[in-house]
């Protein structure tokens, strides 16, 4: 996948563009189409990997790499 994502930031590293990013993206995505194809096993799976991730973005101030406690 590849794109491009516009508009201007505030914070360092064009982070806040990147949360918005993904929630563009996250907004795109419907259960529906998993349950299509029987495969609504891969969407709560996917699912609970972003979650995981979100919790771990809020627990730790430096995320990419080394993970500091906050």
């Amino acid at each position: 996948m590849e794109g491009e994502v516009n508009g201007r930031f505030r914070i360092p590293g064009q982070d806040d563009m990147k949360l918005r990013a993904v929630l563009a993206l996250l907004h795109s995505v419907d259960q529906e189409n998993f349950k299509k194809v029987n495969e609504v096993d891969l969407f709560l799976e996917l699912v609970e990997q972003i979650e995981g991730t979100i919790e771990n973005m809020k627990r730790f101030d430096f995320f990419q790499g080394e993970r500091l406690e906050k």
